[in-house]
């Protein structure tokens, strides 16, 4: 489904701006791309489409912030997603049970997103709500890495 929906550049473009703007990470869109690229579901204009359209959603989630005000996260819903979804298909008929499908798939990926991003990145990416780091601690760590490699290269 994804490949025919990366067609073409344009289109692949347009998909991977629109998964940016949901996910609102353009690095778990780029990501996941590389990985479908590497295991030979996309190929290589397929993926460079829609990583071009996941740093166009960078900036789509950009003014989304601006106009917005706030950051809205969608990764928090995954579980919920998926559970709901799972739910609608096993009791829904027809296009009831198809949206399900398609709900739980979007909770999966999302989930998978995240869990991608905690494992690359760190666990810093979900945790907005930390202190920021003392920034005195932070400016003198270069001064004593420079004292410790002054130190380790004199002679005597």
């Amino acid at each position: 489904m994804l490949g025919r929906a990366a067609a073409t550049p344009l289109r692949g473009s347009f998909w991977g701006a629109l998964i940016t703007l949901l996910v609102q990470s353009s690095s778990a869109t780029t990501m996941t791309t590389i990985g479908l690229v590497s295991a030979g579901l996309l190929t290589l204009p397929q993926g460079l489409g829609l990583v071009f359209g996941a740093n166009v959603g960078t900036t789509g989630t950009g003014w989304l912030v601006a106009l917005i005000g706030i950051r809205v996260s969608l990764t928090a819903a995954a579980l919920p997603m998926i559970f709901i979804g799972a739910l609608i298909k096993l009791l829904g008929r027809g296009r009831v049970s198809g949206a399900g499908a398609a709900l739980a798939g979007f909770g999966l990926l999302l989930f998978g997103l995240t869990t991608l991003l905690v494992l690359v990145i760190g666990q810093n990416v979900l945790d907005q709500s930390r202190e920021p780091v003392d920034q005195r601690q932070q400016d003198q760590t270069p001064n004593n890495c420079v004292a410790l490699g002054h130190a380790l290269n004199t002679d005597g």
